[in-house]
């Protein structure tokens, strides 16, 4: 008889799949020109939003700011939430996103 799996474990694997769920529901609202066929092979339909998380022409401006205030509040309270080991691989995390999000606005404004 197999042993059931660590809680753990299984709550990793729980957030894993969690975190894929609400990144495919976040990705319906903010695609526009580059919307996804969220549900291939099944089906090819694509849902156009009115918003794209990166055209300034549909509110991506505004998207981008959300996207942003989003992963600082979350960096915070994980960050908040676990110790040892785990701060640190939220605090790498958060730095690799922030110097993604300057590099993008370093390139963005045309220094």
């Amino acid at each position: 008889m197999a042993a059931a799996p660590r809680p753990a474990r299984l709550t990793a694997w729980a957030l894993f799949v969690a975190s894929m769920i609400l990144h495919a529901l976040g990705d319906l609202p903010l695609h526009r020109e580059d919307a996804h066929r969220h549900f291939f092979p099944f089906s090819d339909w694509r849902f156009t939003s009115p918003v794209s998380y990166w055209d300034p022409d549909h509110y991506g401006g505004y998207a981008a700011i959300g996207e942003v205030l989003l992963v600082l509040a979350v960096s915070v309270f994980l960050f908040r939430a676990y110790r040892g080991r785990g701060r640190w691989i939220v605090a790498g995390v958060a730095g690799v996103y922030a110097l993604f999000v300057g590099f993008a606005v370093l390139m963005w404004s045309g220094l």
